[in-house]
């Protein structure tokens, strides 16, 4: 379509305009009457009269903008007198072209005295008129409700528009959009017409307006801009409206010819309006990117558009632009926005210069286009199932191109030409560094979630996207570890953690039971990830060599070890290392799973001194990072344990040992919370208190015995002693010192204990004395008194059992005499201050007791053969029997206890017994005289009944009414109390009761096996089995020296606990075998039998 060309000379002013049809036209009055009225005026004297008073409207307007609306009280009237005057004038010269110029000056003047109103109503007039003069194939224009005078249709394709017309339609939208936007009402009409794509606006009319001069074209939209601009928020319009108003004024600015506009500033703006129009709220998706869209399409479309879109304002456009068409997952509005940016990208490369500043914006849409790229791979993946095979491919490969080009943007363009590190440089190309970092970390973590869900319920990902992301995620992994690399000792930390993560996960997606090959490619995987950071670590240390000359290596380690990040990755490395192992572990591949462990073991070992060192240059650990420390801390002996395991199971026994060392020296044993525990009870029973003791007992108990007998190791490695030395020789607090001695002290106490089960096997006896040794260093005598006098006493056992050894000196025990140790162990035990051992006075006598019988076992081994110094014997024997007489009137009967349902103290216990003693001493009446002679007189003797000689018991009724309570807790407490270990007590009290009867000593063996019984009877209750047997043996000794009557008696108090408890076979016979033996020597045959029955039917 050709237009006119437009010629200035044709151009009149309305002023002109005004005075040409003054001079030729006559104007007449019609009120006129008479002859005057025949006399009508002529149209040409209208016209003239009607110009007059339009040119006059137009100068007294002229002179109000002048003055400043002054005067005001008769705008109105004139804008009135206008309206109707121009409305004439249309009558009397309608498609009157000079008659629109005339209107068009009027609204403008009326728009500049901010009369809205008349100037819309002008407007409106002009509306047809204007249409008419260039639509003469269609005069009659339709009107459209609510926007009817925004409407200026199109003209067709055949007419060719004049340069005046052109001028009156764009005046015509310049002040149609000016009013509108001055009005709230008209600018709902305004918004409603250009939502509305039937109806024709502004930017419908551009090509036809280029005709116009340069400077009136560009005035056109760049004052319909501002127009829109100046508009504050309208509460009338709702969010969309807003933004398709400002959509329709940014597109008024792309109008503008080249020059006019900085695209920068262009840009700028319309991110800031988008942005602000979306945080009122209710802006869908769809519209900003149909906005964005529209503006680069117009924006491209520009005589200028490669220029135009190009700088650095363009990119972050398409980058607000790409963030709203990832969130909506608009592959295709991505695809637009990496077009703008490679052909910009491209073009821009080809044409800066070096050392131009426009260098600057290729870097800036390498990052947008790199950014993009990284954004459609994610979408991709999200819509995998809703793409094509062959799109599926494009796009991968599109995003591997991305992805590599990820490393020139992060590392080759971060450094410029001066050298300077990304930080050190400007701010705007390290916030694009670090769009391109997030971009790629939110793809990274979008890979790791796909990958990881395999292992989950919700898994709705096929194998083949797996497959791709598994092997993108290898991509990215490949370029952080370059940069990675290529940076050294100024890696950043989130790179290192992002590389770490992501071979972690490709590590334990990669491991497959079932495929034995699976096994090496996630130990690699994990190899590659500790080598990356032991680089980095590397490089640390010898930068910090460098600066420290004189440090040597393992300083500079440790200088470096208080990088807590590091550190952390580390751990996680070992972590996966361990649960690796656990799960070829679980699926019994322990052949495979070692190699893991052992990984594991050592790099959590080396990563713990790391942390170890932060905390002792006083670098308080972050609060994220305290957790996962602590975990380790608490389970990190467990992964020593589970490789002991495994190499026990494998036969690698040395391994083993050293793997159940290890476990112990990481382990928690050394607490203080455990130290307490050792310190109220005895050994063996604080390590059956709790699981974890427990646990703990087993594992001394499997690496004393695998070292001792089945490896055969020197003395000195098998004592806890050896293990446990860097916590004695640690500087810290006293009390934690002494903690750590506590706790030493009783893994060897342990140690002695579960060997000494072994000590018949050759060379255990060396152990055992070097680990006692070494338990009576660990224990002071001066702290510890009590403890050290157990030690000696499980010396004396160890002595006596290993009586033919020939390495022991003769008559010494432990290089000392029975006489030296005789009397440090009374010394200990005696002594005012206990130390740490107050909690562990109670078992002194138990102790002192042990002693005496101890020394009566070695008196008799170290004398010669029929030369035993049955003195000494029999005095120690008595001063056992004496200690333990005072340990039973300590104690409280339990029936007493009972009956009263509280525990009487064994002061009261005493004191009442002295007054029941008493008591019977007055009241019991005097015996008869053998010589039948009468007492003196006046003595109170106390009437007595006449002897009556004693009734046979009938035989059913023996021990029927003898009640025996059970153990009550009374006496299971007095056993915590007194006694550390009860069995192994009575087990010696019978062993030494046995002695005295071989050697003759009959009375000495008498009291003991009664004291024997009361001590049972008052500590465990008459229903344990140490009372049965104590009972049985002394009932026994009464009948082999003839007091079968006696030892009826003390079998009868046991019939009911015999037949109503559980005791082993073994007992219940010898019990009934000696009970009928007894009844059977005093002739009560009946009994004897009634007694074999009870234990026939105990037996069932």
């Amino acid at each position: 379509m050709s237009y006119i060309p437009r010629s200035s000379s044709r151009v009149k002013t309305v002023n002109h305009l005004a005075a040409e049809l003054e001079s030729k036209l006559a104007i007449t009055d019609p009120q006129v009457k008479g002859k005057a009225r025949a006399k009508a005026p002529s149209n040409e004297e209208r016209l003239s009269r009607v110009m007059r008073s339009v040119n006059a409207i137009s100068k007294n307007l002229t002179t109000a903008i002048e003055n400043n609306r002054s005067p005001t009280t008769r705008l109105d009237e004139w804008a009135a007198s206008a309206r109707s005057a121009l409305a004439e004038l249309r009558t009397l010269r309608p498609k009157e072209i000079d008659v629109e110029r005339a209107a068009s000056s009027i609204v403008r003047k009326l728009i500049a005295l901010e009369m809205d109103g008349p100037a819309a109503q002008c407007l409106q007039d002009m509306h047809q008129p204007l249409t008419r003069l260039y639509n003469h194939a269609n005069p009659t224009v339709p009107e459209v409700k609510l926007t009817r005078f925004v409407v200026l249709p199109l003209p067709s394709e055949a007419i060719q528009l004049s340069d005046i017309v052109l001028d009156l339609v764009a005046t015509f939208f310049l002040h149609q959009a000016i009013l509108c936007c001055r009005s709230h009402t008209n600018l709902t009409r305004f918004v409603a017409a250009l939502e509305d794509s039937s109806v024709p606006s502004l930017l419908d009319w551009t090509p036809y307006l280029a005709q116009l001069p340069p400077k009136q074209h560009d005035s056109l939209f760049t004052r319909i801009y501002t127009a829109i601009a100046t508009i504050s928020s309208p509460s009338d319009l709702n969010a969309d409206q807003i933004l398709t108003l400002r959509t329709f004024g940014l597109l008024s600015l792309l109008c503008a010819r080249p020059g006019v506009t900085a695209p920068d500033a262009f840009w700028d703006q319309a991110s800031k309006w988008i942005r602000v129009t979306v945080q009122l709220g209710n802006v869908t998706v769809k519209m900003v990117l149909q906005t964005c869209d529209k503006l680069t399409t117009a924006a491209r479309n520009r005589e200028d558009g490669d220029a135009f879109t190009r700088g650095r304002g363009f990119a972050k456009f398409c980058d607000y632009w790409a963030v709203w068409a990832k969130e909506a997952g608009d592959l295709n509005a991505l695809d637009n926005i990496s077009s703008f940016t490679k052909c910009t990208g491209s073009s821009s490369t080809c044409t800066a210069p070096p050392g131009n500043s426009e260098r600057g914006d290729v870097a800036v849409f390498e990052v947008t286009m790199v950014s993009t790229g990284l954004a459609q791979a994610e979408i991709l993946f999200n819509q995998w199932q809703h793409c094509s095979d062959g799109d599926r491919t494009t796009r991968l490969h599109a995003a591997r191109v991305a992805v590599k080009s990820c490393a020139s943007v992060l590392h080759l363009r971060s450094l410029n030409e001066a050298g300077q590190s990304p930080a050190r440089g400007d701010v705007d190309r390290s916030r694009d560094l670090d769009k391109v970092k997030r971009a790629l970390e939110r793809l990274r973590r979008s890979l790791v979630t796909i990958l990881e869900c395999k292992s989950r319920d919700n898994d709705t990902h096929p194998e083949d996207a797996r497959q791709a992301a598994r092997s993108l995620l290898e991509d990215i992994a490949d370029i952080l570890i370059e940069i990675a690399a290529a940076d050294g000792a100024e890696a950043d930390i989130d790179v290192l953690s992002s590389v770490t993560d992501s071979l972690l996960v490709l590590a334990r997606t990669a491991l497959v039971v079932r495929e034995p090959t699976s096994y090496d490619v996630t130990w690699n995987t994990l190899q590659r990830a500790k080598s990356v950071l032991q680089h980095y670590l590397e490089a640390r240390c010898a930068i910090s060599r460098s600066e420290a000359p004189l440090d040597t290596p393992e300083q500079s380690q440790t200088s470096v070890g208080s990088d807590l990040p590091l550190a952390n990755l580390l751990r996680c490395i070992s972590g996966a290392f361990h649960n690796s192992a656990g799960t070829l572990y679980q699926a019994d591949r322990i052949s495979h799973a070692v190699r893991f462990l052992t990984e594991g073991c050592e790099l959590g070992a080396q990563v713990w001194k790391m942390y170890q060192s932060s905390l002792s240059r006083e670098l308080s650990p972050k609060d994220r990072y305290t957790d996962g420390w602590k975990q380790l801390q608490e389970q990190f002996w467990r992964r020593w344990e589970i490789l002991a395991v495994c190499h026990a199971k494998l036969g690698n026994r040395r391994l083993a040992y050293d793997g159940f060392v290890e476990c112990l020296k990481t382990s928690p044993i050394m607490q203080t919370s455990v130290a307490q525990e050792f310190a109220t009870s005895s050994v063996t029973r604080a390590f059956a208190q709790s699981p974890l003791l427990k646990q703990f007992g087993g594992i001394i108990d499997r690496v004393t015995h695998t070292g001792a007998c089945d490896l055969l190791l020197e003395p000195f490695m098998i004592s806890a002693k050896r293990w446990f030395d860097p916590f004695l020789a640690a500087e810290g607090p006293i009390s934690d010192v002494q903690d750590w001695r506590a706790v030493l002290g009783a893994i060897l106490e342990y140690q002695v204990a579960v060997l000494s089960r072994s000590r018949w096997k050759q060379g255990v006896y060396q152990v055992l004395k070097h680990i006692v040794v070494d338990a009576l260093d660990v224990y002071v005598a001066q702290q510890y008194p009590i403890r050290r006098a157990r030690v000696l006493l499980a010396a004396l056992e160890l002595e006596y059992y290993a009586s033919g050894d020939s390495h022991r000196p003769e008559g010494q025990v432990m290089h000392a005499t029975l006489e030296e140790i005789n009397y440090e162990v009374k010394s200990l035990l005696t002594c005012k201050n206990n130390g740490f051992d107050a909690s562990l006075t109670q078992f002194r006598n138990q102790y002192l007791a042990k002693l005496s019988l101890w020394l009566v076992l070695h008196l008799h081994r170290r004398a010669k053969e029929g030369e035993y110094n049955t003195s000494a014997i029999v005095t120690r024997a008595e001063e056992a029997r004496r200690v333990l007489e005072l340990m039973v009137a300590d104690v409280p009967r339990s029936s007493l206890s009972k009956a009263s349902g509280k525990v009487v103290s064994p002061k009261v216990t005493r004191a009442s017994s002295k007054r029941r003693a008493a008591k019977r001493t007055v009241t019991v009446a005097p015996t008869k005289l053998r010589s039948g002679l009468p007492r003196a007189e006046g003595a109170k003797l106390r009437a007595t009944a006449p002897p009556v000689t004693p009734k046979k018991r009938p035989v059913d009724t023996i021990s029927s009414n003898i009640g025996i309570p059970l153990r009550s807790p009374v006496a299971s407490q007095s056993v915590a109390a007194a006694f550390d270990d009860l069995s192994d007590f009575f087990s010696l009290l019978r062993m030494t009761i046995q002695l005295l009867g071989l050697l003759g000593h009959t009375m000495p063996k008498l009291r003991m096996l009664i004291i024997a019984k009361k001590l049972t009877a008052r500590y465990v209750g008459p229903d344990s089995i140490e009372h049965v047997m104590s009972s049985v043996d002394l009932a026994h000794y009464y009948f082999t020296l003839g007091k079968a009557d006696k030892a009826v008696t003390i079998y009868s108090h046991l019939l009911s606990v015999v037949r109503n408890g559980v005791f082993l076979s073994e007992v219940r016979a010898l019990y009934f075998l000696r009970y009928t033996e007894a009844l059977a020597s005093l002739g009560r045959i009946p009994e004897r039998f009634v007694v074999v029955a009870s234990y026939t039917s105990s037996r069932h």
